[in-house]
């Protein structure tokens, strides 16, 4: 007689997400699967639990981010995809080719974006009164719309960076916020800016160093 598996007793779930006890079923291409599976390699996750993260994460993205700014993104990545198809060249490794991204970029949001004379918003001019009540020193940049955005990505890419020399398969359980999850998993797409400047300092300075040898 087949013994029964005891409440609890089955393989314990190589992830975040237990209590996995409802099922969807779905039929799904053999690309897609075998593209899934290299992924839960990658991640050191069961098959479940990448399916799982992957959902979580698209369910939550769609739930918290408003359909302009998930049409910006899809949009910002067909402009990187068409610049990257026209020079042959992916825009980490290639300097022209960011450059061409950055003026698409401009380009592109300025074109959807609203026009007319920029207007302060009261909420950035309470933001400065306030830092300025608690002694810190501002100024006008600090009401622009080139501070403003400066700032925003600064605090973006602080938190990607935070996880620069991280191990890439570092425990999901270590780092305790999900959100905090999500920046390192933009590292890891990304790669560290700071390194790619620290390589491209170093290179600079051994090419200026061998100059001054030569002289």
């Amino acid at each position: 007689m087949p013994r029964k598996r005891a409440p609890g007793a089955g393989r314990k779930p190589r992830g975040e997400f237990k209590g996995k006890t409802a099922t969807l079923t779905t039929r799904i291409t053999p690309e897609t699967r075998v593209a899934l599976e290299d992924a839960a390699k990658k991640s050191r996750l069961s098959l479940s639990q990448e399916v799982e993260r992957r959902l979580v994460r698209s369910v939550a993205r769609e739930h918290k981010r408003t359909t302009d700014v998930l049409g910006l993104a899809e949009a910002a990545a067909q402009v990187i995809e068409a610049v990257q198809e026209t020079t042959a060249k992916r825009w980490r490794q290639d300097a022209f080719t960011g450059e061409a991204i950055r003026h698409g970029m401009d380009f592109l949001i300025r074109h959807f974006a609203a026009h007319g004379a920029p207007v302060i918003p009261p909420s950035v001019e309470k933001a400065a009164e306030e830092a300025a009540a608690r002694g810190h020193i501002v100024d006008e940049r600090d009401r622009s719309p080139a501070g403003i955005g400066e700032i925003a990505a600064a605090k973006v890419i602080t938190l990607i960076e935070h996880f620069w020399g991280w191990n890439d398969n570092y425990p999901r359980r270590l780092v305790k916020s999900l959100e905090l999850f999500r920046y390192r998993q933009m590292l890891l797409d990304l790669g560290s800016g700071a390194k790619r400047t620290q390589a491209a300092l170093q290179e600079a300075q051994a090419a200026l160093q061998e100059k001054e040898r030569r002289r």
